[in-house]
């Protein structure tokens, strides 16, 4: 971030704002010289001064953020019968701050649309206003954001992640012997965890359970693992499920279960044809895991990842729905 541009700063939280949206990548907060009410600046958290500067992957989230925003506004009972998206590159396109932004302006007949902006610093009582339409808005868009449903089994719920399980994920992503087989590295801090945690949300935007958090019913508050799915290739309609579970509770048949209501879930919510996972070979126990489910042996890729510093070969096993709905209802 830069010392001293006004947007590092607001996303520092040094100076005030109203926050519409925010997570690791991207901000988005009211404008505080609003072309109409409800105008939104959407910024990346890493300062770039020009757009063409700012990562692809980012810059597609600002604008795919813009969209959720647009559609809020009515709900949140802000009046737009249109709306400008734009951009100023640069001092001679009109760039005041140099930090990349974009202004999604609600736009309506008669508004007195105007260009340019003052340069006075808002008083209380509009801070007080641009607060209150910030919250509407982001309540909105807080409702309209897809999270995968809870499931339960007789033994578990599967929810979403969020920020209050970090402590809870680094207990058993930092064990050594959890990750030992595993293809991701133990966590070695709390901020590894958050990671975990800020992906999770990421594809819960996207539609994806991708990862839930497994917990016990009689301890419903702390993550005991995950397991999520997503897809490996979704023109052939193929999804790959994947887990974890802290060690204490191995062997209790709890992945299987876990991964059953999961399964089902994916199965009645989207279009899907073939269930894969994979694990290293030397992990026996995940594969009988996905055995017990009623996924076959395809076949070893000999050394073919190279995982801690030494070359793998990794088990791949599937079964398609047809084998899924077949043993759903002979069992």
């Amino acid at each position: 971030m830069s010392a001293d541009c006004v947007f590092c700063k607001i996303i520092r939280s040094e100076l005030p704002a109203s926050f519409v949206y925010r997570d690791k990548e991207i901000s988005a907060f009211l404008d505080i010289h609003p072309i109409n009410r409800g105008h939104v600046l959407i910024v990346p958290n890493e300062h770039h001064h020009f757009f063409e500067n700012v990562p692809s992957q980012v810059f597609s989230k600002m604008a795919l953020l813009a969209q959720d925003i647009q559609k809020a506004y009515d709900p949140a009972g802000v009046k737009s019968e249109g709306s400008n998206l734009f951009l100023s590159n640069g001092t001679v396109a009109g760039q005041e701050v140099p930090h990349a932004h974009l202004h999604l302006t609600p736009r309506f007949t008669g508004d007195g649309y105007r260009m340019g902006f003052s340069g006075s610093d808002p008083d209380a009582s509009a801070r007080d206003q641009l607060n209150q339409v910030s919250s509407s808005i982001s309540e909105v868009l807080n409702r309209t954001i897809w999270t995968p449903p809870i499931l339960e089994t007789s033994r578990l719920l599967l929810r979403p992640l969020d920020e209050n399980d970090v402590d809870a994920i680094f207990e058993y992503c930092g064990d050594p012997e959890v990750s030992k087989l595993t293809t991701w590295q133990a966590h070695k801090s709390k901020q590894d965890s958050m990671a975990l945690v800020e992906y999770a949300q990421g594809n819960y935007k996207k539609g994806l359970s991708e990862p839930y958090r497994i917990v016990l019913k009689n301890q419903s508050t702390k993550v005991i693992g995950t397991v999520g799915w997503f897809w490996n290739t979704k023109p052939h309609k193929s999804i790959e499920i994947a887990y974890a579970l802290a060690r204490p509770f191995w062997g209790k048949g709890l992945i299987v279960e876990a991964s059953k209501v999961l399964i089902n879930e994916a199965l009645n919510k989207n279009d899907i044809h073939r269930i894969s996972s994979r694990c290293i070979s030397e992990n026996k126990a995940s594969q009988r895991v996905v055995e017990k489910l009623g996924m076959r042996l395809e076949g070893t890729l000999r050394q073919s990842m190279f995982v801690k510093n030494r070359f793998v070969d990794i088990t791949h096993l599937s079964m398609t729905r047809q084998d899924w709905e077949y043993r759903s209802a002979t069992s």
